[in-house]
C-alpha cells in the first residue's frame, strides 16, 4: 500500500524569511502581519501544487538545548529577535491548526532536530516526505524518500532537492553536508570554523576526502598554508560535528497521534479580524451569505448582485440555496467540483474512494447540491448527457469505471488552449483552495468567460474536437500501463554494475590514484593537473569535461592515454542505468505494469508529453538501448504490439502549408523526399545522390522548418559558413514556395501577435518571448509552430479516430510518442490491427499530399 505524503515546515525558518520578504504589512489594528502573509502564501502554494496528506511545523523554544550544553557560546552572538516578529508569533501558532497543520515544539529540543526525527521516521514507514526549508542543516537527512523544497526569491519560488540533486550540486552525498557544516563552522550559530575555509574549499576537501578524520589523515597532501589551518583547528571542527548533526531520534508520538483539520469559519473569522482577505479568498474561507434550509429552492426576487472574480473571468452569482440532485440535473448548465484528495492516481477503483469523495454541483442561479461520489455515481451518466463544466476532467473520468466526456467542458484545457506557453496557472487563486459551493459558481463563471475567448479566437473546434475528446483516451493509456520484464531488467542492472565497476577499476589503475568518476571537478583535475592532458575548454567553474572534450582528447591521446575514452564509455553506461534501467524498475508496481502519465497541456505545440516515468524517451533501437527495449512488453499474456508511424508528417505539413508545387509532387508521386532534396540542391540527378548527401539534405529540410540558422547549419554539416549559405539558397531557389511560406509567417506572425495552426490552435507571441528570449526566437517559433503544431494536431485527431475505430474490441492504445501509436492487440490479430491503424492514421485529415505510415507488430517495445 502506497504511503502518504508528508509535509514538514521549519516553522521559524520560513516565518523569518517571509518577514523579510514581504514589504510591512499591518491588520487594522496595526498588528504586524508581513510575516504571516509570507507564511500563508508560501505554505498554500506547497500544500496546493503537492497535495500532502499531513503535515507538521516544528518550532524553536527558549529554552536552552544539548548543543548550549556542549558549547554554552551556541547562538550567543544572535542578533536580538525584532519585536514586529515576534508579535507575529503567536499568531502563526493560532493560525496554523485552523489550516489543519501540526504543530510540533518540545522545550530544549531544536525545530531541526524534529523535523530531522520526522523525516527519518515517516521515510522508513514508506512515506514521502518533503521538507519546506531554507536552512542548510536540514540538507543532511535527504535519502530516499525525502526531499527538501528551498525558497527562492520572494515566496513563491522554490528549488527542489532529492539526494542526485544535492550530489550533483556539492559533489558529496547529503550525510556528507555535518562535515561541511563543521569545517566552515556557522557564524549565525556562532560556531567556529577551520578559519579560511569557506564553502568552496570545504566543499573541494570533502569531494576528495570524503570525511574531517580522512583530511586530517592526508593533511600532508594539502597547501602548507591549510596544512597549518587545519593542524591548529582540526579537533575544532571533529568536535564542531556533535552540533551541526541533527538528532533524529526524538520521540514524535505525541504530535503524530493528534487530529488536524482545517476549519474554514475559524480560519475566515481569524483572516478578517487580521485583514488577511486575500489569504481567506485563496483557501476558499471567504465568508458567504447564509445558505437556506437543504431543499428551498432560491428565492429569485432576492437573487443578490454578482460577485467579482477577477479581470480574466467576469462574474459569478454568490451561492443561494441547497436543493436536491433531481432538480440541480435539471439545469441548463452545471459546475461539477469535486473535492481533491492529493492521493495517488487511483488505477482501479474502490468503493471507499467513492464513498469518501465530496462533490458539489452548482446552477447557475446559484442553488447547488453537494454529496458523495458515491451518492452521484448512479446519476453521472445523466449529469454527464447535460452541459457540465468541471476544473480538470482528466481527473474526473479516472473515478468513471469506462472514462466518458460526455458535455463535459474542462477548465484546466481551457486555460492551457489559451495560455499554451505559461508554465502553469494555479486556478486557485481565483476559485479558492477548499470545495464549497462559493468555489464551484466561480468555477462555473471562469469557464463562461473562458468559453467566450477560445469562440474568440476561432478555437472551438480545437477545444472540442481534438483536446477534449482525447482525455478518456489518455486516461485508459495510463491505466492499461507497459509491462516490465522485470528479471530481465534486473538482470541487465547487474551487467551494466559490473561493466562500471569494471572501468572504474581500470581508471583507478591508470591514474594511480581513486577519484569519484561522476564528479566533473575531481575528473577535471586529473585529467588536466595530474595527467598534465591538453586543456580543451573552460567553464566559469573549471575545466569542462564534457562529452565533447573527452571526444577530443580521445583523439589527441589514443592509445597513449585509454581514460578518457574509459570515461566516456562510464558516462554511456552510467546513462543507461541511471537514466534508463533504475526509473523503469522504480516506476514499475507490485503487478510490474508500468503507468506513465500522458500530458496534453504541457508543450507550447500541443503535442502530448510523458513523464514518471517518460516513456517517449527511451534509448534508441541499438545496443543497450535495444535490449533495455526488449524488456518493456504488453500488459497482457497472449498479446503484442501493434505500431504505425506517420512518414515524414512534418515536411508533408509544410508541403501542405506552403503550397509549394514542388515539394507538392514529390510527396504524390511516393518518391523519396531527402534524395530528391539533395538532387535539387546538389545539381545530380536523383539515382547520383550518395548516402552522405541524402543525410546531408534531410539536416538541411529539418534544420531550415526549425529556424536554422546559416551558422548552425554550418555547424550540423561539418562545413564553413559560406558553403552552408549556398547550400541553403539552392534549397529555397528549389522550393521558392517553402521561402514564401518561411517570410509570410515571420511577418504575419509578428503582426497579429500569435501563429496558427492548420485547424486553429494558436500560440501567442508574446508568452514565447518571455525570459531570456528573443526575436530570433520568435521568428524560429514562427517558422515551426505551425508546422510542428499541425502535426500534433493530426496525431491527436488520429488518437481519437483510433479509439474509436477500434471501440468494443480487444485492441487499445498503450503508447503515442512523437508520431506514432503503439496498441496492444492479440497476437494473432497483429498485422490485421497494424493495417487498420495505419489506415485509420492516413485517413485522419485530407491534406494535398498523402499521409503515409509505416507499421510494425512485436512482442515488446524493441521493435516497434
Amino acid at each position: 500500500m502506497p504511503g502518504k505524503k508528508i509535509l514538514l515546515i521549519d516553522g521559524h525558518g520560513i516565518a523569518f524569511r517571509a518577514f523579510y520578504a514581504i514589504p510591512e504589512l499591518n491588520a487594522p489594528d496595526g498588528t504586524p502581519t508581513n510575516a504571516l502573509v509570507g507564511f500563508f502564501n508560501m505554505f498554500a502554494k506547497v500544500r496546493h501544487d503537492r497535495r500532502p496528506d499531513e503535515i507538521y511545523a516544528a518550532f524553536d523554544m527558549k529554552e536552552p538545548t544539548f548543543r548550549h550544553q556542549l558549547y554554552p557560546e551556541y547562538k550567543a552572538t544572535r542578533r536580538p529577535t525584532p519585536e514586529e516578529f515576534k508579535i507575529q508569533v503567536p499568531l502563526l501558532h493560532e493560525m496554523l491548526p485552523l489550516l489543519g497543520v501540526h504543530i510540533m515544539e518540545r522545550p530544549s529540543v531544536e525545530a531541526d532536530d524534529l523535523i530531522g526525527s520526522a523525516a527519518v521516521q515517516f521515510a522508513s514507514r514508506g512515506d514521502e516526505v518533503l521538507i519546506l526549508t531554507s536552512d542548510k542543516d536540514i540538507m543532511q537527512v535527504l535519502r530516499p524518500g525525502v526531499k527538501i523544497l528551498r525558497p527562492g526569491k520572494g515566496v513563491s519560488s522554490f528549488e527542489e532537492y532529492d539526494v542526485p540533486h544535492f550530489t550533483e550540486k556539492y559533489g558529496f552525498p547529503p550525510d556528507t553536508m555535518v562535515d561541511y557544516l563543521a569545517l566552515m563552522g556557522d557564524s549565525i550559530d556562532n560556531i567556529p570554523g577551520v578559519p579560511g575555509v569557506g564553502e568552496k574549499t570545504a566543499s573541494k576537501l570533502l569531494q576528495s576526502y570524503g570525511s574531517i578524520e580522512s583530511i586530517l589523515e592526508h593533511a600532508g597532501e594539502l597547501k602548507p598554508a591549510l596544512q597549518k589551518k587545519m593542524s591548529e583547528h582540526g579537533a575544532q571542527a571533529v568536535a564542531n560535528r556533535k552540533l551541526t548533526r541533527l538528532k533524529c531520534d526524538e520521540d514524535l508520538s505525541e504530535f503524530i497521534s493528534k487530529e488536524a483539520a482545517v476549519d474554514l469559519e475559524a480560519f475566515g473569522a481569524f483572516c478578517a479580524r487580521l485583514g488577511m482577505k486575500k489569504a481567506a479568498e485563496s483557501f476558499g474561507a471567504a465568508a458567504e451569505k447564509k445558505k437556506s434550509p437543504a431543499g428551498n429552492p432560491p428565492a429569485e426576487a432576492a437573487r443578490p448582485s454578482p460577485v467579482s472574480t477577477g479581470d480574466d473571468f467576469g462574474e459569478a452569482v454568490p451561492p443561494a440555496a441547497a436543493i436536491p440532485l433531481d432538480t440541480i440535473l435539471c439545469a441548463p448548465r452545471i459546475a461539477l467540483d469535486l473535492e481533491e484528495s492529493g492521493a495517488p492516481v487511483p488505477y482501479t477503483i474502490k468503493e471507499e474512494t467513492l464513498q469518501s469523495r465530496r462533490v458539489i454541483l452548482a446552477a447557475p442561479d446559484g442553488s447547488w447540491w453537494q454529496g458523495t461520489l458515491a451518492e452521484l455515481a448512479p446519476r453521472l451518466d445523466e449529469l454527464l448527457d447535460n452541459r457540465v463544466v468541471c476544473l480538470d476532467a482528466k481527473a474526473l473520468c479516472y473515478l468513471m469505471e469506462r472514462p466518458r466526456l460526455g458535455g463535459l467542458w474542462d477548465v484546466k484545457t481551457a486555460w492551457y488552449l489559451l495560455h499554451p506557453d505559461l508554465e502553469s496557472y494555479d486556478i486557485s487563486k481565483e476559485i479558492g483552495l477548499e470545495l464549497s459551493p462559493g468555489r464551484a459558481l466561480r468555477l462555473l463563471a471562469i469557464a463562461r468567460s473562458m468559453e467566450e475567448k477560445i469562440a474568440a479566437q476561432d478555437m472551438t473546434r480545437v477545444m472540442n474536437e481534438i483536446d477534449l475528446p482525447l482525455i478518456p483516451s489518455l486516461v485508459d493509456m495510463e491505466r492499461r500501463g507497459i509491462r516490465l520484464d522485470r528479471e530481465k531488467m534486473l538482470a541487465l542492472s547487474r551487467e551494466l554494475e559490473r561493466q562500471l565497476n569494471a572501468i572504474t577499476e581500470k581508471v583507478y589503475e591508470a591514474a594511480g590514484c581513486e577519484i569519484n568518476l561522476n564528479s566533473p571537478k575531481q575528473i577535471g583535475e586529473l585529467l588536466f593537473e595530474k595527467l598534465g592532458l591538453p586543456v580543451v575548454k573552460k567553464t566559469k567553474t573549471g575545466y569542462s569535461t564534457d562529452v565533447s572534450v573527452l571526444e577530443q582528447l580521445r583523439e589527441i591521446c589514443g592509445a597513449r592515454c585509454e581514460i578518457p575514452g574509459q570515461l566516456l564509455e562510464y558516462r554511456e553506461l552510467q546513462k543507461m542505468a541511471s537514466g534508463f534501467v533504475q526509473p523503469l524498475l522504480s516506476a514499475a508496481g507490485e503487478d510490474g505494469l508500468i503507468h506513465s502519465t500522458f500530458e496534453s497541456l504541457t508543450t507550447g505545440t500541443g503535442r502530448l508529453s510523458s513523464r514518471d516515468p517518460n516513456m517517449q524517451n527511451l534509448p534508441a533501437y541499438s545496443g543497450w538501448g535495444q535490449r533495455i527495449r526488449e524488456c518493456l512488453i504488453p500488459s497482457r499474456p497472449g498479446h503484442c504490439f501493434a505500431a504505425a508511424d506517420y512518414s515524414q508528417i512534418e515536411l508533408r505539413v509544410l508541403a501542405h502549408l506552403s503550397g509549394d508545387p514542388q515539394l507538392i509532387e514529390i510527396f504524390k508521386s511516393d518518391r523519396d523526399i531527402h534524395t530528391e532534396t539533395a538532387a535539387m540542391i546538389f545539381g545530380l540527378p536523383a539515382d547520383a545522390v550518395t548516402k552522405e548527401l541524402r543525410r546531408s539534405a534531410k539536416t538541411v529540410s529539418f534544420g531550415l522548418i526549425y529556424g536554422m540558422s546559416v551558422f548552425g547549419l554550418a555547424s550540423r554539416l561539418g562545413t564553413d559558413r559560406n558553403t552552408a549559405f549556398q547550400i541553403m539558397d539552392a534549397y529555397f531557389a528549389a522550393l521558392p514556395g517553402v521561402r514564401e511560406y518561411m517570410e509570410t509567417s515571420k511577418k504575419k506572425s509578428l503582426e497579429v501577435g500569435y501563429t496558427s495552426t492548420l485547424f486553429g490552435r494558436r500560440r501567442p507571441m508574446d508568452e514565447i518571448a518571455t525570459g531570456n528570449q528573443t526575436k530570433d526566437h520568435q521568428k524560429r517559433v514562427a517558422i515551426n509552430a505551425p508546422i510542428q503544431g499541425t502535426a500534433a494536431d493530426i496525431t491527436k485527431i488520429a488518437m481519437n479516430k483510433v479509439a474509436a475505430h477500434f471501440a468494443g474490441r480487444d485492441v487499445a492504445m498503450v503508447l503515442q510518442v512523437h508520431d506514432s501509436i503503439v496498441c496492444e492487440c492479440p497476437q494473432d490479430r497483429a498485422e490485421q490491427t497494424a493495417m487498420e491503424l495505419g489506415q485509420v492514421m492516413e485517413s485522419a485529415v485530407q491534406l494535398s499530399v498523402p499521409l503515409k505510415t509505416e507499421r510494425t507488430v512485436g512482442t515488446s517495445l524493441a521493435t516497434v
